[in-house]
């Protein structure tokens, strides 16, 4: 397996589809684009383009862009790469490409009808793209754009997931124009959109494990202790302070007796069921970072709801400095829910395919949504989701019964 070598792929490219004398005008600094242009270029993903020589005005073809995309998240593929499509042999600089875009389910391979790679990609194709490579959750109702009457179901969800991540963009009519071919300058705003978004996802990722290694040290000090007799709180404030600020340390003080007895309270991170993909990361004044996730009620004593953690950098390293909870506000959504199934250890094997058949109300009022798990061969199993908790499990447990829709 090896990393594609953007370089090479690119320049092949390029010599496919000539510039002409209009095209090679270099980017004027005033250029709606330029940023974008040049923060894509300095992260070597526009290799080969000179800034001089970018023609951000010119229609961008499918290859291209799925090479700028390949490069973005760093595909590996095979030396040796199969045919998927009539018009990349094995051979050509794009097969590795191709291949690995059709193993990543970015893309269907056609053995007997050509991808176009040289022709320009549509905005449509790009939406396709994107939403395959990012697993882009449907939002319909995001898809806000007004040139929205004679998109297809499936353009209008992802459209609306990409444009809900602020990764997709329409023009300041107002419109998006599904048909219109995509230009380097909007190829390239994407790209740096895209950058953008991965950076946000990495620290995410980092500060989740700070968080982690925080509580399960803290959990490994609780566990030291004579639960009989435990100690002053004095006498593991001190370790405490290696991942706490002092604001929290005393909030910890305040609550030792219920921490001691049910650590799950104080660790939440660690003992509550997170969304990973609810995951949400600001900047507070001070310079700090606050992750903010949704959990789901998969037992007691783990209660659904929105988690807040607050965190500080001081002394070199990143600090808890306030921890905070506040319940659902609204149900999970069906596709939130879809997401939990997926997410539960109940599931085991990863199914072929998940499809909600029912929704169904119980005595207390509450949404329980039926999912179907199905392999190949059919109906393996079903699982059912209370959508005011999120709790999973077999249909006799929700009290239902009253109401069906």
């Amino acid at each position: 397996m090896k990393k594609i070598a953007t370089a090479i792929t690119l320049t092949t490219i390029m010599m496919t589809v000539p510039y002409t004398a209009n095209a090679t005008t270099a980017i004027q600094e005033n250029h709606w684009a330029a940023d974008a242009i040049e923060h894509s270029h300095a992260n070597n993903l526009l290799t080969d383009w000179t800034m001089e020589a970018y023609a951000p005005n010119r229609e961008v073809t499918y290859g291209e862009f799925l090479s700028m995309l390949s490069s973005t998240f760093s595909l590996y593929t095979s030396d040796t790469p199969r045919q998927y499509f009539p018009d990349i042999p094995p051979n050509h600089p794009l097969a590795a490409i191709a291949e690995a875009a059709v193993l990543n389910k970015w893309m269907k391979a056609t053995p007997s009808e050509p991808m176009g790679f040289d022709q320009p990609i549509q905005r449509s194709e790009a939406v396709v793209l994107l939403a395959r490579s990012l697993d882009v959750t449907f939002q319909p109702d995001a898809a806000s754009f007004t040139d929205m009457d004679d998109a297809s179901p499936l353009h209008r969800g992802w459209l609306g997931g990409l444009a809900k991540m602020t990764i997709l963009q329409g023009y300041s009519d107002g419109t998006f124009q599904l048909n219109q071919p995509l230009t380097r300058a909007e190829a390239a705003s994407i790209i740096d959109r895209l950058l953008m978004w991965q950076n946000e996802e990495v620290e995410i990722r980092q500060l989740s494990q700070v968080i982690r290694a925080h509580e399960r040290a803290v959990m490994t000090l609780l566990s030291q202790l004579d639960q009989k007799k435990p100690p002053e709180f004095e006498v593991i404030e001190t370790e405490l302070s290696s991942y706490y600020t002092a604001d929290e340390i005393e909030f910890m003080r305040q609550h030792y007796k219920s921490l001691l007895q049910f650590p799950e309270s104080g660790l939440s991170f660690t003992f509550a069921h997170p969304l990973p993909w609810s995951l949400k990361l600001t900047e507070d004044a001070e310079g700090g970072r606050v992750l903010t996730y949704k959990t789901a009620d998969h037992a007691p004593p783990y209660s659904s709801g929105v988690r807040r953690y607050k965190l500080t950098f001081v002394e070199g390293k990143w600090k808890i400095a306030e921890t905070s909870y506040a319940p659902l506000q609204e149900p999970f959504t069906a596709d939130e829910v879809r997401k939990l199934v997926l997410d539960s250890p109940l599931l085991g094997r990863q199914p072929e395919r998940i499809s909600l058949f029912n929704t169904e109300i119980n005595r207390e009022g509450e949404k329980i949504y039926g999912f179907g798990i199905y392999n190949e061969d059919g109906l393996l199993d079903e699982v059912w989701v209370n959508s005011a908790n999120g709790r999973i499990g077999e249909k006799e447990i929700f009290s239902l019964g009253v109401e069906s829709q």
